[in-house]
C-alpha cells in the first residue's frame, strides 16, 4: 500500500488537533470543576444530574419558606408574650381593686392605666414581619385590627365581637366567612397531597397565627349577682375589648361586674398561653424540619458533585499526560513532516 505525503500530513494534523483538544478539554475541566458541560457528553450521568438539580432546587425553596415561617413564629411568640404580660399586669391590679377599699378616684386611676395598656395590645395585634401582618390571616394589604367610629374593634373590617368560630372556620353575623381569616399552609417537604380538591393537612404545616384564636373573638354571657339578683352581661372575648369593659366597670364603680370580668380575664389569659404553647410546638417542628432539609441538601450536593464533578488530582495527572502527548506529537512532526508544514503548525 502506497502512503503519500499528503495522507501522512492529514493523519498527522488529525492527531495534533486531537491531542490539542484533549489538553483544552482537560484544562476546562480543571478550571470549572465539572466533568462535562453538555448532556451529550454523558447522557446517563447528565440525566441523573438533572434530577438531582431539581431536588436541590425544591429543597432550597422549602428551606427558604421554612426559615421565613420560623422567623414569623418568633415574632408572633414575642408579641403574644408581651400581650400576656399586659394581661397579667391588668389581672393583678384588678384583684387589688377588688380586694381593697378604693375610692372612685382610685378606680379611675386604674381605668386610665388599663386604657393605656390596651393601646399596647392594639400595636401587638398589628405587628409585622417583612411587611406582612402576623395576626392578619391572609391579609397583606393593610392593618387587620382597626377601630370603628364607635370604638368597636374590627378584624379586616368585621366587628370582632360578632365573629364566631365553628369547625375552625370564622363566621360573621350574617353567616358568611370572615375575610382573610383562612389558614395558610406551607409545603414543608412531607409530600404535600390533595384529597377531594382540598389540601391534606397532615402533609403540610399550618404557618398562620390567627389573631382571632390567640386574642379572642365573639362574646361570652357572664351571669353574676348584683343586689341579690342575677344579671347577665355579654363580655367580649377579645383581650383588647375585654380590658375596655374592665375600664368601664371601674369607672362605673361596678365591683360585681368587675369580679365577673376578672374571672373572664383568667380564661382569656389561659387562651393566650395556649396559643403561645402552640406556636412553640410548631416552631420546634419547623426547626427540626430545617435541620432535616439541611442534611438532605448536603447529601444531594455530594451526589451532584459525584455525578458532575472531577477529582482534581486525577484530572491534573490527565492534563499533564495530554500536554506530554501533545509535545511528543510536535517533536515527532519536526522530524517527519516537511518544515513548511511545521512552521504553519507552530
Amino acid at each position: 500500500m502506497r502512503i503519500t505525503m499528503n495522507s501522512m500530513n492529514r493523519r498527522y494534523l488529525t492527531n495534533v488537533n486531537k491531542n490539542l483538544s484533549d489538553v483544552a478539554s482537560s484544562n476546562n475541566k480543571i478550571a470549572s470543576g465539572r466533568a462535562f458541560t453538555k448532556m451529550s457528553e454523558n447522557v446517563t450521568k447528565g440525566t441523573r444530574a438533572l434530577g438531582i438539580r431539581s431536588q436541590l432546587y425544591r429543597n432550597e425553596q422549602i428551606q427558604s419558606n421554612a426559615k421565613t415561617v420560623r422567623e414569623q413564629f418568633t415574632v408572633a411568640e414575642d408579641n403574644l408574650t408581651a400581650v400576656n404580660d399586659v394581661l397579667q399586669t391588668v389581672h393583678g391590679k384588678v384583684i387589688a381593686a377588688l380586694n381593697g377599699t378604693n375610692s372612685q378616684q382610685e378606680l379611675d386611676i386604674y381605668a386610665n392605666e388599663f386604657d393605656t395598656l390596651r393601646e399596647g395590645i392594639m400595636q401587638f395585634s398589628n405587628c409585622t414581619y417583612d411587611d406582612k401582618y402576623i395576626f392578619g390571616g391572609t391579609n397583606d394589604a393593610g392593618q387587620p385590627y382597626t377601630l370603628a367610629e364607635d370604638g368597636a374593634l374590627l378584624f379586616n373590617g368585621v366587628p370582632v365581637s360578632e365573629i364566631t368560630e365553628e369547625g375552625g372556620v370564622f363566621y360573621q353575623a350574617d353567616g358568611s366567612v370572615v375575610p382573610y381569616s383562612e389558614d395558610i399552609y406551607l409545603d414543608c417537604g412531607l409530600g404535600m397531597r390533595f384529597s377531594n380538591g382540598q389540601i391534606d393537612t397532615r402533609t403540610v404545616l399550618n404557618s398562620s397565627v390567627s389573631g382571632l384564636r390567640s386574642m379572642g373573638c365573639g362574646t361570652t354571657e357572664l351571669v353574676y349577682e348584683q343586689d341579690g339578683e342575677e344579671v347577665a352581661f355579654e363580655a367580649p372575648n377579645n383581650v383588647y375589648e375585654l380590658i375596655g369593659s374592665i375600664c368601664d366597670a371601674l369607672e362605673d364603680g361596678d365591683m360585681e361586674l368587675l369580679g365577673a370580668l376578672s374571672d373572664h380575664l383568667d380564661a382569656a389569659m389561659n387562651n393566650t398561653v395556649t396559643s403561645i404553647t402552640d406556636i412553640g410546638v410548631r416552631y420546634q417542628f419547623v426547626e427540626n424540619n430545617i435541620a432535616r432539609l439541611e442534611t438532605e441538601h448536603l447529601s444531594l450536593t455530594e451526589m451532584k458533585g459525584n455525578l458532575e464533578g472531577i477529582s482534581d488530582t486525577d484530572e491534573i495527572i490527565n492534563y499533564e499526560s495530554y500536554v506530554y502527548a501533545y509535545s511528543l506529537t510536535l517533536q515527532f512532526g519536526s522530524q517527519v513532516v516537511p518544515q513548511s508544514l511545521m512552521d504553519y503548525i507552530r
